[in-house]
C-alpha cells in the first residue's frame, strides 16, 4: 500500500471517501474515491512524495487550472484539485478526475498485444482530435502512453492532460536537480528526452506515433534494458520497419507513422490535425480514383474514416499550416436552391433537396465551410428566380465569399444540372462552372457528380478529393435518404410533427442513420413530445457519429432531458458560437435561455437577443416570434409587441398557433398587448373571448400565456370570474379558482387569497387544493402578511390530503419548518427537520438543506445560512431541481431568503443573480406557478439591492414594478408600498 489509507481518509473526510488504491500512475498514486458532494465515483490522484516535494504546490495548482478549462469528448476533465499535509510545512498536491468504467489501452494491449488495423487507427484518430483541440488552447500533454488512454464503451478518453506540464512548470529546476524525469521513455520524443524547454505539439505527435506503432506491432518502436538505452535508441536509431512484424499494415500507413516518429521535430507532422488527415488518407481504399491530400478535411463525417465517429470536428475550421486547399472566395460557400425549368413541382423539390445534400458533401473539404442549408432555405424566396445580383446579396448576408447556383432541366428520363460557383463580388470571374446529368431520383449520384466537378475546378494543391454523399450523411439507403430529405424540408418550415414522422421513416429504413435520429429527437423536442427512450439511448451512444454541429445540438437536448440544465445550456451556447449561421442551433440556445437561463442567473435580455438572431436567420419561424412576443410583454416594450404580433398575424396559419395544446395564442397575445397599452375596450372584449375559449390551455392548467404570469393579476381575476360563470368543466373551474387565489396574493391581498383558496377546497374538485391552501397560508405568515394561526387552521386538511403520498407528506414537513421559522420556534423547526429527513430518506436532499439554512439563520449565522441556501439553489438549478419539484413555493421562498441574507452580508451581486429567476415567464418547473405569486416582492427586493449597488434608475424600475403589482396590500404590508414609493421619489433624477 503506497499510502496510509486511514490518514488519507481522515484528511479528505469532508469531501471524499477513499475506497481503495487503484495503483501507481506515473507521477501519482491513484485512488478510487466517492465525491460526497455529488455522490459519484472519482479517481483521486495524489502526486508521489518525490514529485510532491519537488514542485511548488501553489504554482502547481495555478498551472493545473489551464487543464481545468479543457472540454472535449476525448479528454477526461479535471474536477477538483488541492493539497494535503504530508509532514510539518510540507504539502502534497492532488487532483481529481472522473472514474472511467472499463479499461485502459494498456490493459487491452496486455490482453491482446496487437489490435486490428482499423481499430488502432480509429483510437489514434480520436486521440489526435483531443490533442488538436488541446494544442489550440496552448496545452501540450507531454505524457501520451497507453496507460493514459482510457477505453470507455470503446471510446478513447485521454487522461492526465497537462499534468506533466503543470509539474514541469511548478517544479522548475528542482526536478532537474533531483533527477526526476517527466514522461515515459518508450514514448518520449528525442527533444523531450534532451530536456528541450521549447518542445511543442510535435512532441505529442511523436508519442502518439509510438502508441499507434505499439497497437499494430505489439511493442513500442524502441525498447531496451534501461531507461538510458531506450532514450539512446529514440535519439539515434531509425524507426524499425513495422511491416516486418506485421505485413497486413498498409504501406501508406507505415509511411505516416514513420514520419510521425522523425527524429527532428521539423520533419514530423506540424499538428495533430495534420497527422489525423494523413492517417485517414492512408487507410482509405486504394480503389478510389483520388486520395485526399494530407490535412485537407477535418470535418468528422467526411475527413476521417467512418470508424472515427468522434468529436474531432473541434478542429474543423482551424487554419491549415500548409495553406488552404481552395481560394479564399471558396472558403465559405452558400449553396442556393436550384431553379427548375418551368412549373415542375418535382424539380422544385429536387432543387431544394440539393441544397441539403451538396452542402453536406462540400462542408469541411479542403477547409471549405458551407452556410447552414436550413438557414439558406429559410431566407430564399419560395419558387422565385433570382438575378445574379440578388443571389450575390443573399450569399453576402451570411458572410459567404461565393455561392453555388444553377438550374434543373429535364432531358428525357434524366435531368441535367447546370451550375456555377460565383464570387459574391459580382465583378469577379466565376470560380467554377459545370453540368452533370443523371436520373432525377438519384440525388446521391447528382450530388457526387456536381461536387466532384466543383472541387476539381477550385482545388489549389494536389489532387482534389473524391466526395461521397454516403460518407457525408453516413447512409447508403435510398429510402432512408428520401425520407430524411423530406424531413429536412419540413423542418425548414418548422413543421415539427411532420418532420418527426419523416425522420422516423428514415430510421426505419436505416436503423444506423444517426443523423436522422438526431433530427427526429430535435423535431419531437419542439413538438413537446420526448422521443422514446430507445431512440434517446441509441443516439446518446452514437452521438459522436454525427457532424459536430448536430452532436452539440443533440447533447444539449439529451442533457436537458436528463435534468442537466446547466450543461445543456453550455452545449447550446457552443453551437451558437461555433455555428452562428444555424437558426435551429440558435433556437435551442435561446429556448434554453428563456426556460432555464433565469434560474441560472441569466437576465431576460440574453434570451431576447437569442430569439432576435433566430428570426433574423429564419423570418418565418413561428416559435421565434412567439417567444419574442412573450419576452417583449415582460419588458413592457409595446412597440416590439406590436411588431411581433404583426409577424405572427402574417404566419397565423402555422401549426404552432392552431395545435399542440397551446390554445388560441393570438387571442391571448392580443389580450395581453391591449392590456399593456391600456386599451380597456379591447381588453373587455378579448377577456370575454378568453373566458369562453374551449382550448384546455387557453388560460389555466399550466399555461405559459395567462395574464397572471405577466403581472396583470387584476385582469386575471376578471377573466377567471367570467369563466366561472360560463364554464362547466370541473377541472377548468378549479383551475380558474386557483388562479383567482394566486392573483389576489400577487396583489398583496393575502386575506382574499385565502378566502378564494378555501372556496376551491370546499368544492372537493381539486386534490391539490388543501396542500396549496396550507402553503399559501404558511408563506403569507412567513412574509408577515398573515397571522400564523391561519396556517395552523389549515394544516389538518393538508395532512389528511398528504397521508397516502410520501412526497406530499414531505411537502407538509417543509412547510411546517417554514412556519416554525416564521414564529422563531427553534424546537418546532428541529421537529420539522427530523420529520422531513424521515420522509425524504436522506439528509442531503434539497428540502432538508433548505430547512438547514433557515435553522442557521434562526441561530444567528446569517452568512452561513446565505451560503448554504445560495449553494443549494445554484446546484438545484444546474440539474433542473428534480429533488425539489414537490415543494411548489421553494424557488421563491428560498431565493428571496438567500437574497436578503446575502445582501445584508455584502454580497449584493450574487443576491441579484439569484432573483433573475422571475425574468422568465415560462420556466419549465413545477414550482414556478406558485412561486410566481411572489414576483412583486422579488421586485421590491431587487429594487433594494440595486439601490445598494448604486444603480438608481434600475432600482426605480423595480420599485415601480412592485408598486404596480402589489396594489392591494393587507394592512401589515402597506409599509412596503410606502417604502417603494419613497424610494421612487428619492431616486428620481434631479429636476424631475
Amino acid at each position: 500500500m503506497s499510502e496510509n489509507l486511514d490518514r488519507l481518509r481522515a484528511a479528505l473526510a469532508d469531501r471524499y471517501a477513499i475506497e481503495r488504491e487503484l495503483g501507481q500512475g506515473g507521477m501519482a498514486t491513484v485512488y478510487l474515491a466517492r465525491d460526497l458532494k455529488h455522490d459519484r465515483l472519482v479517481a483521486l490522484k495524489i502526486l508521489r512524495p518525490e514529485f510532491g516535494a519537488a514542485v511548488g504546490p501553489e504554482r502547481f495548482l495555478r498551472e493545473i487550472r489551464v487543464t481545468a478549462k479543457l472540454q472535449h469528448p476525448h479528454i477526461l476533465p479535471l474536477l477538483d484539485s488541492g493539497t494535503l499535509e504530508d509532514g510539518p510545512g510540507l504539502l502534497r498536491p492532488y487532483y481529481v478526475m472522473p472514474y472511467v468504467e472499463g479499461e485502459s489501452l494498456r490493459d487491452r494491449l496486455v490482453r491482446e498485444r496487437q489490435l486490428p488495423v482499423e481499430e488502432a487507427v480509429r483510437i489514434a484518430l480520436d486521440v489526435a482530435a483531443a490533442l488538436a483541440y488541446a494544442h489550440s488552447q496552448g496545452v501540450v500533454h507531454r505524457d501520451i502512453k497507453p496507460d493514459n488512454i482510457l477505453l470507455s464503451d470503446k471510446q478513447p478518453v485521454l487522461a492526465d492532460f497537462g499534468i506533466a506540464r503543470a509539474v514541469s512548470v511548478a517544479g522548475g529546476e528542482r526536478l532537474t536537480e533531483t533527477g526526476l524525469a517527466l514522461g515515459t521513455p518508450q514514448y518520449m520524443s528525442p527533444e523531450q528526452a534532451a530536456g528541450d524547454p521549447s518542445m511543442n505539439a510535435r512532441t505529442d505527435v511523436y508519442a502518439l506515433g509510438c502508441v499507434l506503432y505499439e497497437m499494430l506491432a505489439g511493442d513500442p518502436p524502441f525498447t531496451g534494458s534501461s531507461v538510458q538505452a531506450v532514450i539512446a535508441r529514440h535519439m539515434a536509431e531509425p524507426v524499425p520497419r513495422l511491416r516486418t512484424v506485421r505485413v497486413t499494415v498498409p504501406e501508406r500507413l507505415e509511411r505516416v507513422i514513420t514520419r510521425a516518429l522523425a527524429k527532428a521535430p521539423a520533419d514530423r507532422f506540424a499538428t495533430a490535425e495534420e497527422f489525423a488527415g494523413a492517417l485517414s488518407a492512408s487507410t482509405r481504399s486504394p480503389s478510389r480514383p483520388h486520395g485526399r491530400p494530407i490535412g485537407t478535411r477535418s470535418r468528422t463525417a467526411a475527413i476521417l474514416i467512418a470508424a472515427l465517429a468522434t468529436g474531432a470536428a473541434v478542429v474543423r475550421f482551424w487554419p491549415h499550416p500548409s495553406g488552404p486547399s481552395v481560394s479564399p472566395s471558396a472558403s465559405l460557400i452558400a449553396v442556393l436552391p436550384f431553379n427548375p425549368s418551368g412549373a415542375d413541382t418535382a424539380l422544385s423539390r429536387l432543387g431544394r433537396d440539393l441544397v441539403f445534400t451538396l452542402s453536406a458533401e462540400l462542408d469541411g473539404l479542403g477547409g471549405i465551410r458551407v452556410v447552414d442549408a436550413h438557414t439558406v432555405l429559410a431566407q430564399a424566396r419560395q419558387g422565385g428566380l433570382y438575378s445574379l445580383a440578388e443571389e450575390a446579396a443573399l450569399a453576402r448576408r451570411f458572410g459567404a465569399g461565393s455561392s453555388v447556383h444553377g438550374s434543373l432541366v429535364r432531358e428525357g428520363a434524366n435531368v441535367r444540372l447546370d451550375f456555377a460557383l460565383l464570387p459574391t463580388d459580382t465583378t469577379a470571374a466565376p470560380l467554377a462552372r459545370g453540368s452533370v446529368t443523371g436520373a432525377p431520383d438519384s440525388i446521391a449520384a447528382l450530388t457526387d457528380s456536381a461536387a466532384r466537378v466543383l472541387l476539381g475546378e477550385i482545388w489549389a494543391r494536389g489532387s482534389a478529393p473524391t466526395p461521397s454523399l454516403d460518407v457525408a450523411l453516413k447512409t447508403r439507403s435510398v429510402p432512408a435518404l428520401r425520407a430524411f430529405l423530406t424531413g429536412e424540408g419540413e423542418m425548414a418550415s418548422a413543421q415539427w410533427d411532420s418532420a418527426a414522422t419523416s425522420y422516423g421513416r428514415a430510421i426505419q429504413a436505416d436503423p444506423t442513420f444517426w443523423l436522422a435520429y438526431a433530427r427526429y429527437v430535435y423535431a419531437r423536442n419542439w413538438s413537446l413530445e420526448e422521443a422514446p427512450d430507445t431512440v434517446l439511448s441509441a443516439l446518446a451512444r452514437h452521438r459522436f457519429d454525427l457532424p459536430d454541429r448536430e452532436r452539440l445540438t443533440t447533447e444539449a437536448i439529451l442533457l436537458r432531458a436528463k435534468d442537466s440544465t446547466a450543461l445543456s445550456l453550455d452545449r447550446a451556447r457552443e453551437v451558437s458560437e461555433r455555428y452562428p449561421d444555424s437558426w435551429f442551433g440558435w433556437l435551442i440556445y435561446a429556448d434554453n435561455l428563456s426556460h432555464d437561463g433565469p434560474l441560472l442567473g441569466h437576465p431576460r435580455a440574453e434570451a431576447r437577443a437569442g430569439f432576435e438572431r433566430v428570426v433574423e436567420l429564419n423570418p418565418n419561424l413561428i416559435p421565434g416570434w412567439e417567444h419574442l412576443t412573450l419576452l417583449a410583454l415582460l419588458d413592457h416594450d409595446t412597440l416590439l409587441v406590436r411588431r411581433n404580433l404583426g409577424e405572427l398575424e402574417r404566419l397565423r396559419a402555422g401549426p404552432m398557433l392552431t395545435a399542440g395544446g397551446y390554445g388560441n395564442l393570438l387571442l391571448q397575445f392580443r389580450f395581453l398587448e391591449a392590456r399593456e397599452r391600456g386599451d380597456t375596450t379591447s381588453v373587455r372584449v378579448l377577456s370575454d373571448s378568453i373566458a369562453r375559449d374551449p382550448a384546455p390551455a387557453a388560460v389555466p392548467d399550466g399555461s405559459f400565456y395567462d395574464a397572471f404570469r405577466y403581472g396583470f393579476s387584476d385582469e386575471q381575476i376578471r377573466v377567471s370570474e367570467k369563466a366561472l360563470k360560463v364554464l362547466t368543466s370541473p377541472a377548468r373551474l378549479a383551475a380558474h379558482r386557483r388562479l383567482i387565489a394566486f392573483s389576489w396574493a400577487a396583489r398583496g391581498a393575502w386575506d382574499s387569497a385565502l378566502v378564494a383558496m378555501d372556496r376551491l377546497v370546499a368544492t372537493g374538485a381539486d386534490s391539490e387544493a388543501a396542500l396549496q391552501s396550507y402553503g399559501l397560508a404558511v408563506v403569507g405568515a412567513w412574509l408577515d402578511a398573515l397571522e400564523p394561526s391561519e396556517a395552523a387552521a389549515r394544516r389538518g386538511l393538508a395532512l389528511a390530503a398528504a397521508r397516502s403520498d410520501s412526497s406530499r407528506s414531505a411537502e407538509v414537513a417543509w412547510l411546517d419548518g417554514l412556519a416554525a421559522y416564521a414564529q422563531r420556534d427553534r424546537q418546532a423547526l428541529e421537529r420539522a427537520q427530523a420529520e422531513l429527513r424521515e420522509w425524504e430518506g436522506s439528509a442531503s436532499t434539497a428540502p432538508v438543506r433548505s430547512l438547514n439554512a433557515f435553522a442557521q439563520a434562526l441561530g444567528g449565522s446569517t452568512r452561513e445560512a446565505a451560503e448554504t441556501m445560495a449553494r443549494l439553489e445554484w446546484q438545484e438549478a444546474a440539474v433542473g431541481a428534480p429533488g425539489f419539484a414537490s415543494h411548489p413555493y421553494a424557488i421563491a421562498v428560498d431565493r428571496l431568503a438567500a437574497a436578503g441574507w446575502l445582501s445584508a452580508t455584502g454580497d449584493a451581486d450574487q443576491a441579484a443573480r439569484l432573483l433573475t429567476w422571475v425574468d422568465g415567464p415560462f420556466l419549465l418547473h413545477p414550482s414556478t406557478f406558485c412561486s410566481i405569486t411572489l414576483t412583486g416582492l422579488v421586485d421590491l427586493e431587487r429594487g433594494r439591492i440595486e439601490e445598494r449597488r448604486g444603480h438608481a434608475e434600475l432600482a426605480r424600475t423595480y420599485y415601480r414594478e412592485f408598486v404596480g403589482r402589489y396594489d392591494r396590500p393587507v394592512p401589515s404590508q402597506r409599509h412596503l408600498v410606502e417604502e417603494a414609493k419613497a424610494a421612487i421619489a428619492r431616486l428620481a433624477p434631479r429636476g424631475n
